[in-house]
């Protein structure tokens, strides 16, 4: 935790002030410079914190349709985002438990690649492979999806004590209906800190709620600027605390990716 907590900040500190999600290439950077571990691995462990989201939010959006009459457009959307999920999970438990199998592919369609190239991209499937460890324990990876889900109800509450702070009267299943919005609405590039996105999935969501515009949007206002100033502070904190510049952060990780490009 003394380890992974700081960098995790960082990572949402560049989120919020870097456009084009670079937080999440900012944590990996730190990590692996400050603990010389592989790039691959650690962005291998990302994704498997992104899947385990991804499982938490398709649970609790099934949890708000039993609870709302939601359109069919949301019904839709919900089976077709449930069946991409599983179909993830299955991909990557694939890919830890036959690894060997996604190189001999990668060596048959292609070998024709230069062999330096061709080495550097089979090292990298290595990598992941080790990244995703916690596949290989089912127990262990069941109890991080139960884990997900209550962290992710956790913020629900949270949208839910702001709806109550702002006199909108409506359910928990509400809040859930937001938070999985957002969680979509975080995937579309937007600017730092996801102002905009956040305050128009407020107002799209609490619409046929019958909540007026001007109440969704004071209310998604307060909910994102009251993360916003912690998380960045924190974040900042800890990259001064650590030796980094946000400067330097960002042109690490931006000549990092071009080494990396083979």
């Amino acid at each position: 935790m003394s380890q992974v907590f700081p960098a995790t900040m960082i990572g949402f500190m560049g989120n919020n002030v870097l456009p084009a999600h670079l937080g999440e290439l900012i944590r990996m950077y730190v990590l692996s410079r400050t603990y010389l571990l592989s790039k691959a691995s650690v962005l291998a462990s990302i994704v498997l914190e992104r899947v385990l989201d991804a499982i938490a939010i398709t649970v609790l959006f099934a949890v708000t349709g039993l609870s709302l009459a939601l359109p069919k457009a949301y019904i839709a959307g919900g089976f077709i985002g449930g069946s991409a999920v599983t179909l993830a999970v299955i991909c990557l438990f694939l890919y830890v438990y036959r690894t060997e199998m996604f190189l001999s592919l990668w060596d048959r369609c292609c070998g024709f690649l230069p062999k330096r190239v061709h080495g550097k991209i089979a090292q990298m499937i290595r990598s992941g492979s080790r990244g995703l460890d916690t596949l290989r324990n089912p127990g262990v990876f069941v109890f991080l999806a139960l884990f997900s889900v209550f962290h992710w109800a956790l913020l629900a509450l949270y949208i839910y004590l702001v709806f109550r702070a702002f006199s909108i009267d409506l359910p928990f299943s509400a809040a859930l209906l937001v938070l999985c919005g957002n969680s979509v609405a975080a995937m579309i590039p937007s600017a730092p800190g996801y102002w905009g996105v956040i305050q128009a999935v407020f107002t799209i969501a609490l619409r046929p709620l019958g909540v007026p515009q001007e109440s969704a949007l004071a209310a998604s206002i307060y909910y994102l600027a009251s993360q916003y100033v912690p998380t960045t502070l924190t974040g900042f904190i800890f990259m001064v605390h650590m030796g980094f510049h946000l400067g330097e952060l960002k042109a690490g990780v931006e000549m990092e990716t071009l080494n990396d490009c083979p």
